[in-house]
């Protein structure tokens, strides 16, 4: 098995879901102008996740193990969605990036209609998920490991899709049999945080129209983009990077990306579009998932 025990990976998704909302309550309270509100539905969100990662890392014992995978099946399929992946659902994108670049690419009509591929391609994701718990060779898990990281490079920079290449990501580091806190993975995770942030600095740019047009200016982002409809960046705070910290903006558009979720949750609140306790459709389906998973029954 190439990847950490059940356990591991549910004390280490613990520590980043810390992370997160310490980035969060940073953002909310110093960058940006939340309100109480905004600060008590943070906290709710934070007691209730953790409660429930904590419940489930108490039902994990010594003897929980990952589901066994059919290593040839799981390499049939995956070899084969990846080439339909790369040659007929990305050939098209790479061809219109490299005449016409990002922007147009993805705003293209002719691109991306999706056919008879869609069907295969729609799993090569989830195998990626699967790919931690294959029970493989270290060398044909490297080899599909640098062929997963060829299609996530392609949408990342091809399509300029974000939310699909990093989970996989993230989800393969959080699984990865390494010490988290030794001094080479520290500096691995800064290099790599540093790395992700210079990357969404350029397709941010790259995927909007200003760009083409009258060039890009993160201040102005920062002030008017849609991000910032529920919670707003305080504008002594955006003048103060466009005039010192430029090359940190990207980083608080990130920190916004992150974290406007949670004054959007607090205005559906406030709208009466869901109740306290969440027994409205959607958020019902979202706790009793969660919930199941840490030995809870509704």
């Amino acid at each position: 098995m190439n990847s950490a025990s059940p356990r591991v990976f549910a004390q280490r998704c613990i520590w980043f879901f810390l992370a997160v909302l310490l980035a969060q309550f940073f953002h909310l309270n110093v960058i940006a102008s939340a309100t109480i509100e905004h600060n008590m539905v943070w906290l709710c969100v934070a007691l209730g996740g953790v409660g429930l990662m904590a419940l489930i890392l108490r039902n994990i014992n010594v003897a929980t193990a990952w589901p066994e995978i059919n290593s040839e099946l799981f390499l049939l399929l995956f070899l084969a969605s990846f080439f339909v992946v790369v040659v007929f659902s990305r050939a098209p994108y790479i061809y219109s990036f490299i005449n016409h670049g990002l922007y147009l690419t993805r705003e293209g009509g002719e691109v991306g209609n999706g056919g008879w591929y869609s069907l295969i391609t729609v799993i090569f994701y989830p195998l990626c998920i699967v790919l931690a718990f294959v029970e493989i060779s270290r060398k044909k898990y490297y080899v599909l490991v640098a062929m997963m990281w060829c299609v996530v490079l392609l949408d990342f920079f091809i399509l300029g899709t974000r939310n699909a290449p990093t989970f996989v990501l993230l989800f393969h580091l959080l699984t990865s049999r390494v010490k988290f806190f030794s001094p080479k993975m520290i500096v691995f995770v800064v290099g790599s945080i540093t790395l992700f942030v210079l990357l969404f600095d350029w397709q941010s740019k790259a995927r909007s129209l200003d760009t083409v047009t009258v060039g890009w200016s993160w201040s102005e982002t920062l002030r008017y983009s849609w991000l910032m409809e529920h919670l707003s960046i305080k504008e002594e705070n955006i003048r103060f990077f466009d005039e010192n910290l430029s090359l940190v903006m990207p980083a608080v558009f990130l920190l916004q990306y992150i974290s406007h979720s949670i004054a959007v949750f607090s205005d559906l609140i406030s709208a009466g579009q869901y109740d306290a306790f969440g027994w409205q459709a959607y958020l019902y389906d979202q706790y009793a998932i969660v919930g199941g998973g840490a030995g809870l029954h509704f």
